[in-house]
């Protein structure tokens, strides 16, 4: 099998070392500092004994083309 021509990978996190691998690895990026803070204000609230927000953030989930994955556009052609 070969990457990407018969399989496309696709990692999590977009962490330096997705850049790295032969091929690249494509991946998903999540803010997740934002949803830290967030969290965080959650576990305050709740030590504080208050109500907690009423809505957290967004949540976006980015796709970070590479190499390993195929063109879709080629595919479904």
């Amino acid at each position: 099998m070969t990457v990407p021509g018969d399989l496309s990978i696709i990692g999590f996190d977009n962490t330096p070392l997705s850049s790295m691998f032969q091929p690249q690895l494509s991946t998903i990026t999540v803010d997740t500092a934002r949803l830290g803070r967030y969290l965080g204000r959650l576990a305050l609230k709740a030590m504080e004994g208050t109500p907690p927000p009423t809505a957290g953030p967004e949540m976006r989930a980015t796709l970070i083309p590479r190499a390993s994955t195929a063109d879709l556009q080629k595919v479904v052609g």
